[in-house]
């Protein structure tokens, strides 16, 4: 009887694998779905439909680019969670998703760990640390030294998690005080700065390039250990005297937990593809995105090293969980 029930058990998991294994041969046969956690205009949006067109034309299939903004990130989160495991709904996804959010929440709805599989990173964002023209100062070391000799009231102003965190870190490791404003949006945060109500910003290039180059603002640094390929003339934070600070974004797919690994293959061979595509770097290098590539693992990986990184700022600096 046992011997009986161990082979009807063997039998349905040896179906299970070859049908699992069919369903990857012959993937995609219908549209994809990428759920995005961020609205039209953003620069996951932007870049999420330069990757999926192209990533469409390689799979001979629809790539259908679905905006579920809201809530940091977890609406869109947690949809995807929810889908099938079959590779057909994916999540564009983020360091925030992925890294700051299990930090920054007490209890967070899913576990970036445990409730997806790693697909392929897109591209690293670093953001342009900059001021306001009537403040006096035109570079990070007079910056700091103000600050210094005026704890609290230089304001620093941030509409997303990820640039506030990038300012707490540079308060943290030059060893200052801002006064932290926070915004509904980017374009709000802008145009005080170019009105001269707000001291100091840190957002992506794709929403202050212009407004560096025409002067409406000053940078004064870039957040990433590596300088700009758009704004080559903006020296990082790096090498202005503190060789430890780095603060990016990062953009990558994640499928639901349980999508057959060689699906996952499959859409890491194609994407990477896409992203290595000269033109599509061209493009993406113009939005203020590095390309970046990597296998599964290597994108897990460095998940798991950003959790450790975020969590560690929050308990350093006693920031309020949520």
């Amino acid at each position: 009887m046992y011997l009986r029930r161990f082979t009807r058990m063997a039998l349905c998991a040896f179906a299970l694998t070859a049908s699992l294994a069919a369903s990857a041969q012959t993937y995609p046969d219908r549209p994809i779905r990428i759920i995005l956690q961020y609205g039209a205009g953003s620069t996951t949006d932007v870049v999420a439909r330069i990757v999926g067109q192209r990533l469409q034309e390689r799979l001979g299939q629809p790539v259908i680019i679905d905006p579920r903004p809201g809530a940091n990130g977890i609406l869109a989160t947690e949809m995807a969670i929810k889908a099938p495991a079959d590779g057909y709904t994916i999540l564009w996804g983020s360091s925030g998703t992925h890294a700051i959010n299990p930090a920054a929440y007490k209890k967070l709805s899913y576990d970036p760990v445990k409730d997806f599989m790693p697909v392929a990173q897109v591209g690293e964002v670093g953001f342009i640390l900059t001021v306001r023209n009537g403040l006096p100062v035109k570079n990070l070391a007079e910056l700091i030294a103000l600050a210094k000799s005026k704890p609290g009231e230089i304001s620093f102003g941030s509409a997303a998690s990820s640039s506030g965190l990038g300012g707490t870190l540079l308060e943290m490791t030059a060893g200052v005080q801002f006064n932290k404003v926070n915004y509904k949006t980017s374009p709000q945060l802008v145009t005080d700065a170019i009105g001269d109500r707000i001291d100091l910003l840190m957002e992506p290039i794709l929403i202050l390039d212009t407004h560096v180059k025409n002067g409406r603002v000053r940078a004064i640094g870039f957040t990433s250990k590596n300088r700009s390929s758009l704004l080559t003339q903006i020296p990082t934070v790096a090498e202005q005297g503190y060789p430890e600070y780095e603060s990016i974004g990062w953009l990558a797919l994640f499928a639901p937990a349980g999508t057959p690994k060689a699906i996952v293959a499959k859409l890491n061979t194609e994407i990477n593809a896409v992203v290595n595509s000269p033109d599509i770097r061209e493009s993406l290098l113009q939005k203020g995105v590095e390309p970046r590539t990597t296998s599964p693992e290597g994108l897990e990986q460095l998940m798991k090293t950003d959790i450790i990184k975020w969590e560690k700022l929050y308990r350093d600096a006693k920031l309020e969980r949520q």
